[in-house]
This record gives structure tokens, C-alpha cells and sequence, in this order.
């Protein structure tokens, strides 16, 4: 494991992020079907994934700046919610 995945997720550990707004995933070909966002990304690869709350509070998960954010469609919660994705390997 490297220095950036144990950082990633040891800052979702502190944080207290429940199971259902965290997750890992690898080889993903359509961001857009699997997880509602706007756009359409393939992520090839080991990858962490947060939904962030827009008024959330994030004292640990805010210090490690995401590999990349996407929007969510409004069907899922886009308004008020963003997706962080963070590349483990």
C-alpha cells in the first residue's frame, strides 16, 4: 500500500464516515451509470470514493486533496452533494 492510499484511508477511519457514504471500487467504466454523476469518466484502477455533504465538516478528509471531484445528477442527490475520487495505486 502506498503512503497516499493509507493516508486516504486512515483520514475516512478518523473521520467517521459510514459505510454507505464511502467505498472502494476498481475498474469502473461509466462514472455516469454506476454512480449518477454528470459527466461520464472511466477510472481505471484502485479508487477511493466519498460523497461529500456540501455544508459537511471534514477535519481529516479535507487534508488530502482528492485525485478528482465530479457532480452528482440531481436523481442523486447532485444539489447538495459532490463526489470525491481518490486514486490508491
Amino acid at each position: 500500500m502506498n503512503n497516499y492510499a493509507f493516508e486516504v484511508i486512515d483520514a475516512i477511519n478518523r473521520e467517521g464516515i459510514s459505510n454507505e457514504a464511502w467505498g472502494l471500487i476498481e475498474d469502473i467504466d461509466d462514472t455516469k451509470a454506476y454512480f449518477g454523476t454528470l459527466g461520464k469518466r472511466s477510472l481505471e484502477g484502485k479508487w477511493a470514493y466519498i460523497y461529500e455533504k456540501k455544508d459537511g465538516i471534514y477535519a481529516y478528509t479535507c487534508k488530502i486533496k482528492p485525485t478528482m471531484t465530479m457532480r452528482l445528477s440531481e436523481d442523486a442527490g447532485g444539489r447538495d452533494t459532490k463526489l470525491a475520487f481518490y486514486k490508491l495505486d
